[in-house]
């Protein structure tokens, strides 16, 4: 057996090795849903985090841009690796790409975060909002907060 037909016998067995890891590797995603709109024609902002520096800094992974019917809506975020992931969404009401605030700095428009969870001078701690993907899937039902209700 010459050189060139071990150099292809060994890159088919590479190839074949491969194909079956691969075969083997998760797709694991990450479901949000989010319900009770009140508002038509406004966009549903959501973002998903991968670490506390990016959550911090508004650095998203991935983001979607919706557009809810009948008062829900919902998205998939697939082909993650295992991981911690946390999730930001504003539902935009009056469509111009932001999450408005007041003079003081508080939303005007509803919010929410991964795990429903609480805010308290700002936006959601990490340590709050975070969650573990480790499985196929992970569903995160998210409500809408609004400032002053």
């Amino acid at each position: 057996m010459n050189i060139q037909s071990k150099i292809s016998i060994l890159a088919l067995v590479s190839a074949l090795a491969f194909g079956a890891h691969a075969a083997q590797a998760k797709s694991i995603e990450v479901n949000v849903s989010v319900a009770k709109f009140e508002t038509t024609g406004a966009k549903l902002m959501v973002a998903l985090f991968s670490n506390k520096q990016s959550y911090k800094s508004d650095n998203r992974l991935r983001g979607r841009i919706l557009e809810p019917q009948a008062g829900t809506a919902s998205v998939v975020f697939s082909d993650l690796p295992v991981g911690e992931y946390a999730i930001k969404l504003f539902y935009d009401v009056n469509a111009n790409g932001k999450l408005d605030t007041n003079l003081l700095g508080i939303p005007s428009e509803p919010f929410g975060f991964s795990n429903d969870a609480p805010v308290s001078f700002g936006p959601a701690k990490w340590d709050a909002a975070k969650f573990k993907l480790t499985d196929n899937q992970v569903r995160q039902n998210i409500h809408l907060f609004k400032m002053g209700q």
